[in-house]
């Protein structure tokens, strides 16, 4: 009997449906066809000698490959183009046409880009952004939860010089703002990793309504911050600093 239920079990077990299409072509996939290209003629970017499509795929193969470098996203692309040229009939970037395509094109692009592509998987499958519930003691709140925080990322003071972090290094900072139900971002900023993390945090928080609560680290403890926030009706959490001096007042 026991051998019966165990074979029932495994019968019983859902697998992942067999593809022959790539992880690179299943995501590009939920892109609408011509979008890239339609956004880089709107804002007058020049695509004749390497399409926006090409682009942007050359840049999410980068980042799902983990690539260190431009050169590595060139050699890849050249050795599987013949695979390359079935994704939306994208072609292997050459390293000069790439790195002027990153450091010329409009940043413009990739933001109306995620924000066009949210919107249609918002339309097509309304669970991929459906607010999901909860889990452990926040469970009992019945209303938005969002998060904010930054990354601080390493870039290559030689190329990037506008990113200048310290005497012999450069990075750039990204302030993020995430919807803790739908584990999706709702707005970011990346600029210099000169600026504090406090800075930016009127704009990431600009879109939050009355009744939402906000997470955040002690870097975000700005008095008149959190002042805004308490006049339009938002709750927050954050960690207090170490050296602030407080008492508490009352509790509910």
């Amino acid at each position: 009997m026991k051998k019966k239920a165990t074979k029932a079990r495994k019968r019983a077990t859902k697998r992942p449906a067999r593809t022959s299409y790539t992880t690179l072509r299943q995501i590009v996939q939920w892109i609408p066809a011509g979008l890239p290209d339609k956004i880089a003629r709107d804002i007058g970017a020049d695509i004749r000698g390497f399409s926006c499509a090409s682009h942007v795929l050359a840049l999410l193969y980068g980042h799902i490959a983990r690539a260190g470098s431009l050169n590595e996203i060139c050699d890849a692309a050249r050795l599987h183009e013949p695979e390359l040229n079935r994704i939306r009939g994208a072609t292997a970037p050459k390293r000069n046409t790439f790195s002027n395509a990153n450091r010329r094109r409009d940043p413009e692009i990739a933001e109306r880009l995620y924000w066009e592509v949210f919107e249609h998987l918002r339309t097509i499958c309304p669970s991929f952004t459906q607010y999901k519930k909860h889990k452990g003691f926040i469970f009992r709140l019945k209303r938005g939860i969002f998060a904010i925080d930054s990354t601080t990322l390493k870039l290559t003071l030689d190329s990037i010089d506008w990113a200048r972090h310290r005497r012999k290094k450069a990075a750039a900072k990204t302030h993020m703002a995430l919807d803790v139900g739908s584990r999706l971002p709702t707005f970011a900023v990346v600029e210099d990793a000169a600026h504090h993390d406090s800075t930016r945090a009127d704009a990431l928080c600009a879109g939050l309504k009355d009744g939402d609560v906000l997470l955040a680290d002690r870097a975000y403890v700005d008095f008149l911050f959190l002042h805004g926030l308490a006049a339009r009706g938002i709750f927050f959490v954050l960690r207090e600093k170490e050296n602030m001096d407080f008492e508490v007042l009352e509790e509910r």
